[in-house]
């Protein structure tokens, strides 16, 4: 059976979607929503029209900012949905999808966060599961770009090591911001910030930085008698990842809790910066 796409957003990230759903023949892409006209009649700018279409699956790959709209709207379609990170914007808006608007969802719904919708990952957790993590380090140092004064690095990039922080270990004790530097240089913000994560057993350390750029990002699991480490491998295609789950009707997968999970802890340390 051929599974009836709709694709939100057209930028960077929506066109590597497209790219892998015209290259499997098990999904037909319906619809694109993008904010400018195009002749091919598979795109529409609008979004009324766009949500009288009944899909077997929702992409969601606009600006975080439009989410909550487009996640509200998605929810009463009961189709599968794909959403990228971070999941919402707002702290007021994570509560309403939480309380209301995916309290019942029943289909599949999936973030992408890289590390958890990589194969590598996902074989190196199944090592983990029987061991007890003493401590986990994280080295995200990421060469980019954002600009605008409240356009955060870290915002976009912190669900990645949290959202595998929580998957293996549930919500911390409590976290410590040890060092934060911001920098805004011709309108472009860059940011260096480091976090202590506290557990009952467990002490995670997370490194993140736009700004200085001297290690690969990687993952260090210590362990009771040696060390595992991961680093995301960028010809694993975590986006292909997704959409065989969402082809495999024996595999149900919700990363509802979670994601919600991991937006709360990230809207605290917001909180906490003062940001």
């Amino acid at each position: 059976m051929t599974i009836r796409v709709g694709l939100i957003g057209f930028g960077l990230i929506g066109k590597r979607y497209y790219k892998h759903l015209k290259e499997d023949k098990s999904f037909k892409i319906v619809k694109i929503l993008k904010k400018s006209k195009q002749k091919n009649k598979i795109f529409t700018i609008n979004k009324l029209d766009f949500f009288k279409i009944q899909f077997d699956l929702i992409i969601i790959a606009a600006p975080t900012e439009r989410h909550y709209d487009l996640i509200k709207h998605s929810s009463k379609k009961n189709c599968h949905l794909i959403v990228e990170k971070p999941l919402i914007k707002k702290e007021s808006e994570l509560r309403l999808l939480k309380e209301k608007i995916l309290k019942n969802f029943k289909k599949k719904f999936i973030v992408h966060n890289s590390e958890l919708n990589n194969l590598k990952y996902i074989n190196l957790k199944k090592k983990l599961i029987s061991k007890k993590i003493k401590k986990i380090k994280f080295n995200y140092q990421q060469k980019s770009v954002f600009m605008g004064k409240k356009n955060y690095p870290f915002f976009e990039w912190l669900p990645h090591p949290i959202s595998v922080m929580i998957d293996l270990l549930g919500n911390p004790k409590n976290f410590r911001i040890e060092n934060h530097f911001l920098k805004i240089r011709k309108n472009e913000l860059f940011q260096d910030l480091k976090i202590t994560f506290k557990y009952q057993k467990t002490i995670v350390d997370l490194n993140f930085s736009n700004y200085k750029i001297n290690k690969e990002k990687n993952i260090i699991f210590s362990l009771k008698n040696k060390s595992l480490s991961f680093m995301r491998d960028k010809k694993i295609s975590t986006i292909k990842y997704m959409l065989n789950i969402i082809k495999n009707k024996k595999v149900n997968k919700n990363d509802i809790k979670l994601s919600i999970n991991t937006m709360q802890l990230i809207f605290k340390i917001n909180k906490k910066l003062n940001l």
